[in-house]
């Protein structure tokens, strides 16, 4: 009995969420930002070549990750036509975000399914769900990252978990987005540092404490590193020109003493 209204509340969540997916999708009110990541991924889809412009190596996406993950939907449904792709992503993109939703209300239990509820129907969820940017999939992975270390937060000993490798997802999606991950890291540190603090205790304590982030803040460094990677491999540049288009315009300088200013541009 229990089992079956679990799964029928289940449903209900999620015919909510397409339903207001839907909705909103018919204004056609889609960010023109997504506009530019939606032609990368049509000319990869089409033409095996992820740029803005065919035959130039530029980026006209700030996420390689969710270009390609756009550019496997267009190569799945863009035979149905362009408002088919902009649907399914809409619907992709909700999905992914509830399903971090329903991660966090197992977490933490005052956040149950009328607070779901109320989520998807405020106007920053709908906004995510069908502007078309990959902001919907880092604010699941954001959401997944605190879910996961509330997990483990009271728990003696840490482990390495595959759930972790979110946090890997996370840094891949965007470059900025290893400053989320240590805004989120950090305080998990804090909290188990001064929790119980013994004054005899301060290094061991500390030392607990630092072994405890370790797992996520590697993931966190290989996902930043990766992202880097696909930079440099695809656009010949560590960080991506959108991130900063309006210093370097299509200015590629593939050394690393510009890496270090641009960093410093972008943080």
């Amino acid at each position: 009995m229990f089992l079956k209204q679990k799964n029928s509340n289940f449903k209900l969540i999620i015919t909510y969420t397409l339903f207001i997916a839907t909705l909103f999708f018919f204004t056609g009110d889609i960010q023109e930002d997504s506009l530019i990541t939606f032609r990368t991924a049509r000319n990869f889809a089409l033409h095996n070549e992820f740029s803005y412009n065919l035959g130039e190596s530029l980026p006209g996406s700030t996420s390689i990750i969710y270009g390609f993950l756009c550019g496997l939907i267009y190569k799945l449904v863009g035979f149905l036509g362009e408002k088919v792709f902009f649907y399914t992503v809409t619907i992709v993109n909700a999905l992914f975000l509830l399903s971090a939703l329903i991660k966090f209300s197992n977490q933490f239990k005052f956040f149950n399914k009328f607070s779901i509820y109320f989520v998807i129907s405020t106007p920053a969820f709908i906004t995510l769900m069908h502007k078309g940017m990959e902001t919907a999939l880092l604010t699941a992975c954001l959401i997944y990252c605190i879910a996961s270390l509330q997990e483990d937060i009271f728990k003696d000993k840490s482990e390495i978990k595959f759930k972790y490798l979110i946090f890997f997802i996370l840094c891949a999606i965007r470059i900025d987005s290893f400053v989320i991950a240590f805004l989120i890291i950090f305080p998990y540190f804090i909290f188990n540092f001064l929790s119980n603090l013994n004054d005899k205790k301060i290094l061991l304590k500390f030392l607990n404490s630092t072994d405890k982030i370790k797992i996520p803040f590697i993931f966190s460094l290989f996902g930043f590193s990766f992202n880097v990677f696909l930079n440099k491999l695809f656009f010949s540049s560590y960080i991506p020109h959108t991130a900063i288009a309006k210093k370097i315009a299509y200015e590629s300088n593939p050394s690393f003493s510009n890496f270090v200013s641009q960093i410093k541009l972008l943080y």
